[in-house]
């Protein structure tokens, strides 16, 4: 394992230290980033120590000693012990940022301000010393680096070391971390922010260091066109210097060795092209001895035609018909050797001295190594034709040639200054003759190598018919001398951005995530505390389930058997106690109802329904109801309906019953003298809907100003007194509020003490454009049949005796046929034997089997399925409703049972009847 935990950090050490050598800029010179040494310091804190020490320094020595032996090869013994050094120095610096990074930073790793401070500020930096100090040390220590580079090389090394860990050391801690403060989400807001950046400045980087290559490119393509041109230039100044002799051939009849030799240090003055210019005549057989005789008086007395022999040797010229000597030559001291010279005697001279001839034009040799030199020169010769006297043309002169005049153009001398300028700027020069494809020749080329990833730039040209090439190129130095420190500032202090906004996003994730610890210490203390809240309001929600129940069940009786009491012939006395007790038993179960209803708002269970109905059917139920009430006080009571307003709504007419009821009874219960009217009206909202206005006024007692804000509160009265004058819960007006708005309509007030009270609302309805008089249809049935429910048989299934002893004589009352049983058990029992039953009225909550389990079976039994079953229960919340009808109950009756619903209800389903399948 530690062997194994070596070689892992070793590979990735070397990998980081390959990419490190890529930002080099360039390759060679120091690096702006070392990505290395966070990858050294993570994989110290990540992995056991000793082992990931040895990896780093083998790493480390592994790529210094590649750069040093240029690829691993030739790897002598002495380049080991740099790469040593600069080991040994990236293993103690690791262990040494391992050490100061616990000892500042153990228990708040990148999650706190404090931490990120003293990361940045001294772990990174202050461990970054160690390896800079002891690899600039050691560079000159070893001869590498001279002592006005010690200063640069150990900040660029330091700088580059200290970014490196800045940017990758925390970055690879976090993402390879097991602990659960770093979860997944928060690695990736750390590494896609970083990668990003880390992505754009190595982008920015590769296109600046493309720009200073291109830059670089075309510096090298100007440099060789401005030499070419300069060679050009110069090259053409010597052949008009040659072509000045020609002038001077033709104004002589006879030119001495003096006046050639005077007119050549004219022409040739501070000449460095020329090597040396000469006359060569053409000499036949006959005019051999004269020509001899007139260079041995004027020039030398050894004077003769000489040829050059198979073995480099100089002879006198054997007899021939034409001769081709060189007669005069300036300078004579440097160029004697050539005098006399044959020029027929030379390989591959005579055609281009016969071809010159006939063009009429200067032409040049091939490259040549010059005889008359005591060291190799390249040279080219350049034989210009002199006449008698002008040709006709060029191409056909007339006029036989007298000889040449010659040029020896010295490579040395022609480019001179030129190379030098070039070599200054640090780019090389090759210089060929393509003329003959298969046979290059070189003329000049400088000794340097060049420099790979360039390309050189070469430029044709010709001169004297010969097809000549320049190459410049950028040499090894030429980069060097042209460091790229755009690339460099886009490295340095990009990378150095990217590690502080890197420690910025550290601080952002580890401050979220601690107040992300926080809230959820928090949350869940609330949840505990929420939960607690819910059960509590869910036993109070219970608690008022179930008094409701067991209130509901003892009324329904007392409310049922007065209303049955009150059909019998009873004496005057007997009918107004009955009466008022009927008023107090609607008082009581208004109050449960208010209570009810409360509780559903308030834990926003409240739902409505958007069903068709007749808006005159809730007027005239309101109007029956508080009319009694009116004239028992000795008030009038009157409702005002316009006659636009539409007659069918679209929405929950419970609510809107609910809403009016709560509203006319406070108007009544305040109102002393005077009345109470009701006022309704609709606005047109668009073709579908309409805003119905709803105004009750009262000549009442009225609300103070400072009470009216309050009076829309639960268990609010104007007073603390009107509670004991006038009684109530204080529930009304609350319980209208919240129905109102939970309609999204409005609901206002205005008031005067001693003259009365006006409260509006306004609701928004869909009217409907439909005819359906099914209501209608079944109150006046009712109203004209007494026994609506004749030759019905209706099973009543209740476990309390008065309510069973009740509903039997409500329904016999219509004309129904009652069977009684006292749980579901029973029920069903009774159903096996008796399958002529119409329809079930059947109670929740029985011993023995409940209404829910019973009405399951019913519906199973393929005999009994298709009998109707209407829940009859003091179960009146939504959930308990939702529950009959879940089971498969048709519909809901809550008691105490008021005598027009249950016989709705019952008409309703037995007429439809039922399929199921």
């Amino acid at each position: 394992m530690p062997l194994l935990t070596s070689l892992l950090s070793g590979m990735a050490y070397f990998i980081a230290g390959k990419y490190g050598l890529v930002l080099a800029i360039p390759p060679g010179f120091a690096s702006a980033v070392w990505p290395a040494s966070g990858v050294a310091l993570a994989a110290m804190l990540l992995y056991p120590k000793v082992s990931t020490c040895i990896g780093i320094g083998l790493g480390s020595f592994a790529l210094n000693l590649g750069v040093m032996a240029n690829g691993y090869t030739g790897i002598t013994i002495d380049m080991l012990t740099l790469p040593t050094c600069i080991a040994l120095g990236a293993s103690v610096q690791s262990f040494i940022g391992y050490w100061l990074f616990n000892q500042l930073l153990t228990n708040t790793l990148f999650d706190s301000p404090s931490s990120i401070v003293r990361f940045t500020l001294v772990v990174s930096p202050v461990s970054c010393l160690i390896a800079a100090s002891v690899g600039t040390g050691s560079l000159f220590g070893l001869g590498a680096i001279d002592a006005t580079n010690i200063a640069f090389t150990w900040l660029t090394w330091w700088a580059g070391d200290t970014i490196g860990t800045l940017l990758f050391a925390p970055l690879l801690i976090i993402l390879f971390s097991r602990e659960k403060r770093f979860t997944r989400v928060r690695k990736w807001q750390i590494a896609v922010p970083t990668a990003a950046i880390f992505s754009g400045i190595t982008l920015l980087f590769y296109l600046s260091t493309v720009n200073q290559r291109e830059d670089a490119q075309r510096h090298i393509v100007d440099t060789a066109r401005t030499f070419a041109q300069n060679l050009s230039e110069r090259l053409s100044i010597s052949e008009n210097k040659l072509l000045a002799y020609n002038a001077f051939f033709n104004s002589s009849s006879v030119i001495t060795a003096v006046d050639f030799e005077r007119f050549s240090s004219y022409i040739l003055k501070d000449d460095h092209v020329f090597q040396g210019v000469g006359w060569t005549p053409i000499v036949s057989a006959e005019n051999r001895p004269l020509y001899e005789a007139l260079a041995q008086e004027e020039i030398s007395p050894n004077f003769v035609f000489r040829d050059l022999n198979g073995e480099g040797s100089l002879v006198t010229s054997p007899e021939q018909a034409v001769y081709y000597p060189v007669f005069y030559i300036y300078p004579l001291a440097q160029n004697e050797k050539a005098l006399g010279l044959n020029l027929s005697s030379l390989p591959h001279r005579l055609p281009i001295l016969l071809r010159a001839i006939a063009t009429g034009e200067p032409l040049a040799t091939a490259p040549i190594t010059l005889v008359q030199s005591n060291r190799e020169q390249k040279a080219i010769i350049l034989y210009l034709p002199i006449f008698a006297a002008p040709p006709l043309s060029a191409k056909n002169p007339n006029i036989a040639a007298a000889g040449f005049i010659s040029g020896v153009f010295q490579m040395q001398g022609l480019l001179d200054n030129l190379v030098d300028q070039l070599i200054e700027r640090k780019f090389g020069l090759r210089f060929i003759d393509t003329t003959d494809a298969n046979a290059v020749s070189t003329l000049y080329e400088t000794p340097r190598a060049k420099l790979l990833g360039f390309q050189p730039e070469t430029i044709p040209m010709t001169f004297g018919g010969r097809k000549l090439e320049v190459t410049v190129f950028a040499d090894a130095e030429y980069k060097i001398g042209s460091k790229d420190w755009t690339s460099w500032s886009i490295l340095t202090f990009g990378f150095l951005l990217a590690a502080l906004f890197q420690a910025f996003i550290l601080l952002i994730t580890g401050t979220t995530e601690n107040i992300k610890s926080e809230v959820e210490r928090k949350t869940l203390e609330l949840n505990k505390e929420k939960n607690s809240a819910e059960k509590a309001n869910l036993a109070k929600t219970n608690f008022l389930n179930n008094m409701s129940h067991e209130l509901r069940t003892p009324l329904n009786a007392v409310m049922g058997f007065i209303a049955l009491t009150l059909k019998t012939p009873t004496s005057e006395i007997q009918r107004s106690h009955l009466s008022k007790a009927q008023l107090a038993s609607s008082t009581l179960m208004s109050l449960i109802n208010h209570t009810l209803d409360y509780s559903k708002i308030e834990s926003g269970r409240i739902e409505l329904e958007k069903i068709s109905f007749d808006l005159n059917i809730i007027i005239d139920k309101i109007y029956v109801i508080f009319l009694n009430l009116a004239e028992e006080k000795r008030i009038f009571f009157q409702i005002h309906v316009d006659p636009s307003t539409p007659k069918r709504l679209i929405g929950d007419p419970l609510r809107l019953e609910q809403i009016l009821i709560n509203l006319c009874n406070n108007a009544i219960k305040f109102t002393s003298s005077g009345g109470v009217t009701l006022k309704v009206n609709s606005e047109e909202v668009d073709d579908k809907h309409i805003a119905l206005n709803l105004k009750v006024i009262d000549s009442g007692i009225g609300i103070e100003k400072e009470q009216q804000e309050k009076i829309f509160s639960a268990f609010s009265q104007a007073e603390k007194g009107t509670k004991r004058l006038y009684g109530g819960t204080g529930l009304g007006l609350s319980i209208c509020k919240k129905l109102v708005e939970a309609m999204d309509g409005r609901i206002s007030l205005k008031s005067k003490i001693n003259i009365g009270t006006q409260i509006s609302v306004q609701l928004c309805f869909k009217v409907d454009e439909s005819e359906d008089g099914e209501s209608r249809n079944i109150t006046e049935k009712y109203r004209s049949d007494d026994t609506p429910l004749k030759n019905m048989n209706i099973l009543v299934v209740e476990d309390v005796p008065t309510n069973r002893e009740l509903a039997t004589y409500m329904l016999a009352d219509f004309g129904a046929k009652v069977f009684v049983a006292e749980n579901g058990f029973i029920a069903i029992n009774f159903l096996k034997e008796n399958n002529k039953i119409d329809l079930i009225l059947m109670d929740l909550q029985m011993p023995v089997m409940d209404g829910i389990e019973a009405t399951k079976r019913i519906i199973a039994d393929p005999n009994t399925r298709h009998i109707p079953i209407i829940a009859m229960t003091a179960n009146a919340i939504s959930t308990d409703v939702n529950a009959c009808l879940e089971v498969g109950m048709l519909d809901h009756i809550a008691k105490p049972i008021d005598e027009q619903e249950l016989v709705k209800k019952v008409l309703k389903h037995c007429k439809t009847g039922i399929n199921r399948v």
